[in-house]
C-alpha cells in the first residue's frame, strides 16, 4: 500500500478551515479504517501546531489591529504621497509575495502587475513605512500570517524533523500565496507522487496569482485539465461562466488557461434571475418561491446565500422567521436542520440541489473595500476576485439556481438575466 509504514500518513490540506472541516467529515464517512492514515488540516492550522510544538509563541494580529498599525506607520512617514491602500497592496503583492526582508532587495525587485511605477527614492520612502509597520507589530507582540508561515518553513529546513507524510494533497490550490506554497513544498516528500494538486483559477477568491514554478514546484508536463463538470447542469455552468466574461484566467503556472471544451453532462432549467425595485419586493418573491420549493423538497436541499453575514442576519433570517421556515446559519461549528443560510465564502466546497443567491446588488457585489479604491490595479484585482466569488456561489447549485437583486443589480450579472 501507499502508506506501508506503521505511522505513514497522507496530508490533505487546503486554504480555509471550513473546507478542511467538510473534507474531514467526508473522509470519516467514506474511508473507514483508512481514515486514520489521512490527516486533514488547513495549512495555517498546521503551521500553528508545528510552531507551538517547537516552542515558538506568537499572537496573530486582528484585522482591526492591522488597520491601526498601518495607520501609525503611514503617519510616522515623512514626504509620503501614497495612501494606505496602495501601501498595503505593495506590501502584500511585492514584499510578501517575494519574501523580501531587506530594503536592498526591495529596491531592485520587479514590481510586475503593479499599476504605478516607483522611482528608487520613492521605494526608499515606501520601505520606511514598511519598517514602521513591522516595528508596530513587534512593539505590540503581534504577527502576520505570512510571517508565521515563513518561520515555519525555515524551522522545517533548519531542524529537519521526521514527518510522517508519504504524500501531500492540496485542494483549492488557486488560493494559496507564494509563502504557503513554499511551506507545502517543504512538507511534501521528495520523489515521485509526493505532491498532488487540485485547483481552478476561476475560483480564486482569496489569493493572488502565483506561478508554481516560481515557488519551486514543477508541474510543467505533469498536469491535466478536467473539462467535464459532473455536479451542476450545463445551463447553470454557462450562466456562471458568463459572470466571468472578459476576464482572463491562468493555469496556476503563469500561462493563460484555455477555456474551450468545458461542459456539463447534466441538463436542467435555466437559472431564474429576478430583479426588483425594492428589498420588500425581493423578499415577497423569495417568500413565495421558498414555499413552492419546500412543497416538493426537504428544507436541507435549499441554501440561501448572501454576500455578507450582515445581510443574512438583517434581511433574510427575519424573512424566514416571519414565514415560520426552519433554517440554520452555517458556520464552522454549527449545522442543524432546515434551510441553509450562508455567505458566499462559507459555501466554498459545498453543493446543494437548490441555490438562491439573494441581494446581488451593486453596492455589495463587488463589495466596496476602501483600501483598494485609489489604486486602479488593486481595484481590478479585487473586482476579479469578487467575480470569482459570484462564480463559485453559482456553481454550488446542482439542479436549480435562483438569483435575485433589488435596486441597482450587480454589474457582474449577465445581461441576459431578464427582469422581474
Amino acid at each position: 500500500t501507499y502508506c506501508s509504514g506503521t505511522g505513514d500518513k497522507i496530508l490533505f490540506t487546503t486554504y480555509t478551515a471550513n473546507l478542511a472541516q467538510n473534507v474531514e467529515q467526508n473522509v470519516a464517512t467514506l474511508c473507514g479504517d483508512d481514515k486514520r492514515r489521512i490527516e486533514v488540516v488547513h495549512l495555517h492550522a498546521w503551521a500553528v501546531r508545528f510552531m507551538r510544538d517547537q516552542g515558538v509563541a506568537f499572537d496573530m494580529a486582528s484585522p482591526d489591529e492591522l488597520d491601526q498599525f498601518w495607520e501609525e506607520a503611514s503617519l510616522a512617514a515623512e514626504g509620503l504621497d501614497f495612501d494606505i491602500g496602495f501601501l498595503r497592496q505593495e506590501w502584500e503583492q511585492v514584499v510578501q509575495a517575494h519574501g523580501i526582508e531587506a530594503e536592498a532587495d526591495y529596491l531592485k525587485v520587479p514590481r510586475i502587475g503593479r499599476g504605478r511605477t516607483l522611482s528608487r527614492p520613492q521605494r526608499g520612502r515606501v520601505w520606511k513605512v514598511f519598517e514602521n509597520f513591522q516595528k508596530a507589530l513587534r512593539n505590540n507582540g503581534k504577527s502576520e500570517w505570512n510571517t508565521v508561515i515563513r518561520q515555519a518553513t525555515r524551522l522545517l529546513a533548519e531542524k529537519r524533523p521526521k514527518l510522517p507524510y508519504r504524500g501531500v494533497v492540496v485542494d483549492e490550490a488557486q488560493d494559496f500565496h507564494a509563502d504557503e506554497w513554499r511551506l507545502v513544498g517543504a512538507l511534501a516528500p521528495a520523489g515521485a507522487n509526493g505532491l498532488f494538486i487540485v485547483g481552478d483559477a476561476h475560483q480564486r477568491i482569496y489569493g493572488h496569482k502565483v506561478a508554481l514554478r516560481n515557488c519551486g514546484i514543477n508541474i510543467q508536463g505533469r498536469s491535466s485539465k478536467l473539462r467535464v463538470n459532473y455536479r451542476t447542469t450545463e445551463q447553470i455552468r454557462a450562466w456562471a461562466m458568463a459572470v466571468l466574461h472578459g476576464v482572463e484566467f491562468d493555469d496556476l503556472d503563469g500561462e493563460r488557461d484555455d477555456e474551450r471544451g468545458y461542459k456539463s453532462l447534466l441538463s436542467g432549467p435555466a437559472p431564474e434571475v429576478r430583479r426588483f425595485a425594492s428589498r420588500t419586493e425581493e423578499q415577497e418573491y423569495l417568500g413565495g418561491r421558498m414555499k413552492e420549493l419546500l412543497a416538493n423538497r426537504s428544507p436541507e436541499e435549499v441554501c440561501l446565500v448572501a454576500r455578507t453575514n450582515k445581510m443574512l442576519k438583517d434581511d433574510y433570517q427575519p424573512m424566514l422567521n416571519a414565514l415560520g421556515i426552519r433554517h440554520t446559519l452555517l458556520d464552522r461549528n454549527k449545522e442543524g436542520p432546515g434551510v441553509r443560510l450562508a455567505t458566499m465564502h462559507r459555501i466554498k466546497g459545498l453543493e446543494f440541489p437548490v441555490m438562491i443567491l439573494a441581494g446581488v446588488n451593486s453596492p455589495v457585489m463587488p463589495l466596496r473595500v476602501s483600501s483598494v479604491e485609489s489604486d486602479p490595479t488593486a481595484k481590478a484585482d479585487h473586482d476579479e476576485r469578487e467575480r470569482s466569488l459570484l462564480f463559485v456561489a453559482a456553481t454550488r447549485a446542482r439542479d436549480l439556481l435562483i438569483v435575485t437583486s433589488w435596486g441597482s443589480p450587480s454589474p457582474f450579472l449577465p445581461d441576459e438575466g431578464g427582469g422581474a
